[in-house]
């Protein structure tokens, strides 16, 4: 996925955020209550999370929309 979106952007995709720790997760549900889960039930406390930057989390953006488009391609 990130080789395609390389070769498409010329950069590799942003990863803003990954695994979580409890505490982790507990500060920012403090920090952002409507955005966070529930600590313990966090995708990004099990590992199975990322969030991602670089333009691809602003809906319509050319990156964005190339990885709605792209992203089911890799599973």
């Amino acid at each position: 996925l990130n080789w395609a979106y390389r070769a498409t952007f010329g950069v590799n995709l942003t990863i803003t955020s990954s695994y979580r720790t409890y505490d982790e997760q507990v500060a920012l549900k403090a920090a952002k209550p409507t955005l966070a889960a529930t600590p313990g039930t966090s995708n990004h406390g099990w590992g199975l999370a990322v969030d991602l930057g670089g333009g691809v989390q602003t809906f319509g953006s050319a990156q964005h929309n190339w990885l709605r488009a792209n992203a089911n391609s890799f599973g």
